[in-house]
């Protein structure tokens, strides 16, 4: 790993579940990294549909072959050396051999290349990339909250769990989500003869993520405009060109970088995830190879990917406690570079983390919730409606 750059590097990946069992979920989000004397490499994906799976295991292990095979590449070129590796991930995916069949099923793909005091970025659809800082960068791309749907329940999950730290931190957004509703995302789409619409419920209301459809068809429902395979969606503007970005980090000031798939970003906002991250790392376990299997998952037992992913999963506990949803893969990767001397700061009467004892879970299980205690939204709430 590049000693003068990075000081930590965690990664954890929690798989989601449909609540009333009736749906069975593999986990199809991903993630690795490859680091080298002179460069850390790091990529996540969030798989989606039948194949999503075996999508996701294809594009890790070609991304880590290409890293290995390139690195003249990516010494000399970053930024094409990132295009060009997304490119030829997807053309090898969706060609016949590749033992993969992804007609219907594709995925997000995050990517960053750290070398030389500097980060480049690649990014195919809604997973993200987040800095957090103690300076602001006046390029940042534009964040949205979590679903409005949801806006009420996580709001009071929020003041209810949210942390922060005692000095100034920013949370930067390095990445941009390419979603549907994005005025050149819809525009391409559109030219390309696809819908982008939201379902509706039995009420005829709207319901769940904007979405890209066929004309007069029923798939194939994505809900993102960009993706790695989705044959069915590269036909009506679905691309898999990623949006590339560059930061140069600025020693001090610029503390880790959060890449995550949107089963964090869909029920934690940007800055709450940069206080979590920045509060909690120097309890963290660092150097661990294997993940925390317990009961109460603390700052000591784990690492701060793992006690990042094991908050957005209680934040999605909180969530299924008043809907009927599908609770989302969530993973992340977290890439320390300074330390901030930043400390915890608990909001007025929060007593319940004081000593960082755990990451308390809640009381009932999530099996236990009467279906007649919910509002059914959308069931499917995910990156593909089937």
């Amino acid at each position: 790993m590049h000693g003068s750059q990075v000081k930590a590097n965690s990664a954890s990946i929690i798989p989601g579940l449909d609540p009333r069992g009736q749906i069975p979920k593999a986990c199809q989000d991903l993630c690795f990294f490859e680091a080298t004397e002179d460069a850390l490499f790091v990529g996540l994906f969030d798989g989606h549909g039948r194949e999503g799976k075996k999508v996701v295991d294809f594009c890790k292990s070609y991304m880590q072959s290409y890293f290995a095979g390139h690195r003249n590449s990516w010494e000399n070129n970053p930024v094409q050396f990132l295009s060009d590796l997304t490119h030829s991930c997807d053309k090898a995916l969706v060609k016949r051999g590749s033992g993969v069949d992804a007609l219907y099923s594709g995925t997000t793909a995050v990517l960053y290349l750290l070398i030389a005091g500097r980060v480049y970025l690649g990014s195919v659809g809604d997973s993200r990339v987040l800095l957090g800082t103690a300076r602001p960068i006046d390029y940042a791309a534009p964040t949205a909250p979590p679903r409005g749907e949801d806006k009420d329940i996580l709001d009071r999950v929020k003041r209810r769990r949210s942390v922060s730290v005692d000095k100034p931190l920013h949370a930067v957004q390095l990445t941009k989500d390419q979603k549907p509703e994005e005025p050149e995302e819809t525009e391409r789409i559109l030219k390309m003869g696809g819908v982008v619409k939201r379902l509706m419920d039995e009420a005829g209301r709207n319901v769940g993520p904007w979405r890209v459809w066929r004309k007069d068809a029923n798939y194939p429902g994505l809900a993102m405009s960009r993706s790695i395979g989705d044959v069915a969606g590269s036909e009506i503007g679905v691309v898999s060109s990623p949006l590339i970005t560059t930061h140069a980090l600025r020693s001090g000031d610029d503390f880790f970088l959060v890449s995550a798939s949107d089963g964090v970003w869909d029920v934690m906002e940007n800055q709450e995830v940069a206080d979590f991250v920045e509060a909690y790392r120097y309890f963290c376990a660092r150097d661990i190879q294997s993940p925390c299997i317990s009961d109460k998952v603390t700052p000591q037992n784990s690492t701060i990917a793992q006690l990042l992913c094991e908050e957005a999963r209680i934040r999605w506990l909180s969530i299924v406690e008043e809907e009927d949803v599908l609770i989302d893969d969530i993973s992340c990767v977290i890439t320390e570079m300074h330390e901030s001397n930043m400390h915890l700061v608990l909001p007025p009467g929060r007593t319940n983390v004081p000593n960082l004892d755990a990451v308390d879970l809640p009381e009932r299980h999530i099996a236990s919730i009467p279906t007649t205690e919910v509002k059914l939204r959308d069931p499917r709430r995910s990156s593909v409606s089937d």
